[in-house]
């Protein structure tokens, strides 16, 4: 087996895939991801929807990975910052792929120490939530992480009461700044309090209300997509209100 091969494998566990439906989307999710320790309760389809942050990463993909080329523009124009404002007009289109930013060392409560899977994830402590990557490519120059055209890390809260600790997300693009090219690897958070920093790849923060009001907006007016603008506005009224 080749490196490449080898590397998309490992990470195949961690892939967020955008299903028919938001719940199937998150019941595949946990019946591949590893859901962490073993003495912690199984979760089960039945069980959904529990309100917990980490089902909100297979809700927030299946949003935006139904239709990217229109999604992930739509989420970048919610920040409004200079940086969001000019990866706007870098060519965003391709294959997008997300995944759960961890792995299987990381989920069983093993401390890693060499390059796991992501950029950010090198033995530094610093790694986000959820990764989309842009035209993902599995045979770097070691075969032991993803690179892609654009990466962009999330940190997402279930509530936007929570707050985000300044120094993670500082980690974060330290992470980012040092493991991937400029102008490639970016961080935004979603969910929890206001928050703003001074990065280049910071690409800046949004409530959770408000991008869900904003990807309402966009499955309504630009995808024309009742199915999914239900299926959004029933997360926000369930998450927001």
């Amino acid at each position: 087996m080749s490196q490449s091969n080898a590397l998309e494998r490992r990470v195949s566990r961690l892939e967020l895939v955008a299903m028919d439906t938001m719940k199937a989307s998150v019941v595949d999710f946990f019946r591949r991801v590893p859901s962490g320790q073993k003495s912690r309760p199984r979760w089960v389809p039945e069980m959904y929807p529990t309100g917990s942050e980490k089902e909100l990463y297979p809700e927030f993909a299946h949003i935006l990975l139904s239709c990217p080329g229109v999604m992930v523009p739509a989420l970048l124009g919610l920040f409004r910052t200079p940086v969001a404002q000019r990866l706007l007009q870098a060519p965003l289109t391709g294959s997008w792929r997300a995944y759960r930013l961890s792995t299987v060392r990381l989920e069983k409560g093993v401390r890693w120490t060499g390059p796991i899977c992501f950029p950010g994830a090198a033995g530094y402590g610093a790694i986000a939530d959820v990764g989309f990557f842009l035209n993902p490519s599995y045979d770097g120059a070691d075969g032991k992480q993803v690179r892609a055209d654009k990466i962009l890390y999330f940190e997402i809260k279930s509530a936007d009461h929570h707050s985000h600790k300044a120094s993670q997300l500082q980690a974060h693009l330290e992470a980012l700044e040092r493991e991937t090219p400029p102008g490639v690897g970016f961080l935004a958070a979603v969910g929890g309090r206001r928050t703003s920093l001074d990065h280049p790849r910071w690409l800046g923060h949004v409530t959770l209300d408000s991008f869900l009001r904003g990807m309402y907006q966009a499955a309504v007016a630009e995808l024309a997509n009742s199915r999914l603008a239900a299926e959004i506005e029933e997360l926000r009224v369930r998450r927001c209100s």
